[in-house]
């Protein structure tokens, strides 16, 4: 039977960043073997995100900048 390890996180949300990186911390060190491999899916996961943030960000300056 396999083994599971299963984390209860308590965070801080006035540190995020501090938070977050601790936990990918945690995580990766659980998965010694796959380190490359989980922090490019985080960094595909977050590239998206901010991508998809910074798009946003521009229609919502160029619609207040040309008006309605």
């Amino acid at each position: 039977m396999r083994s599971i390890l299963k984390y209860e996180i308590t965070a801080d949300p006035s540190k995020p960043v501090e938070e977050i990186t601790e936990f990918i911390s945690l995580m990766i060190q659980t998965h010694p073997d796959k380190q490359i491999e989980i922090l490019q899916q985080v960094d595909d996961h977050l590239g998206n995100a901010l991508a998809k943030l910074q798009r946003e960000k521009e229609t919502e300056e160029s619609v207040l900048q040309d008006g309605p």
